[in-house]
């Protein structure tokens, strides 16, 4: 993968393009957990790619690619959920009809051939997850829903593995008195 980043950042297309197969899913699921809808999390997906890719040539660790992915995406991820949120005060106090203005993108609900206990449990547990403090928060999604190591994790973060490991923990603690998740596991 370091050899792809690094040929990415000399310019390789092809190189980048095998990036993009490679990881398109892992950054699609980021998203979608994070919007749960699939149109943004499309959208979300080709936007982080085409900032890495704007981007990649100022990569300085090639093996760093998979977490410098990650921050990329994270950041536009936050950048979504500021401007909904600028987007709901500025139709709050709009008396214009906001829809003229802000369609809906998307349909939020999963396809029907989604298999109804998946759908269920993944709602859970993004439902556990938003209840989380925000540090143990993204940790418990990039470890578990992201998949990421505890390395890549802090690298992402730019946190310490021990400062990743402590909001892991607390988190799964968390987890595990939630009766209503752990019933969902079983």
């Amino acid at each position: 993968m370091s050899y792809l980043a690094d040929l990415a950042g000399k310019g390789d297309g092809s190189a980048f393009e095998q990036l993009v197969d490679r990881f398109w899913s892992d950054i699609f699921r980021m998203a979608y957990y994070r919007t749960s809808s699939r149109a943004d999390a499309e959208e979300l997906t080709q936007d982080i790619f085409m900032k890495a890719y704007r981007n990649v040539s100022a990569l300085k660790d090639p093996d760093r690619f998979k977490p410098w992915l990650y921050s990329i995406g994270l950041n536009r991820i936050r950048d979504y959920y500021r401007r909904k949120q600028v987007r709901s005060i500025v139709t709050f106090f709009s008396d214009n009809d906001h829809e003229e203005y802000f369609p809906e993108i998307a349909d939020d609900h999963p396809s029907a051939s989604d298999d109804m206990e998946k759908r269920e449990f993944w709602e859970k547990v993004g439902e556990f997850a938003e209840n989380l403090p925000r540090g143990e928060r993204e940790v418990f999604r990039l470890r578990f829903m992201d998949q990421l190591t505890l390395k890549d994790t802090a690298q992402v973060l730019g946190r310490k593995e021990s400062t990743v490991k402590t909001h892991l923990y607390r988190a799964v603690d968390k987890l595990r008195r939630d009766r209503k998740l752990l019933d969902l596991l079983r």
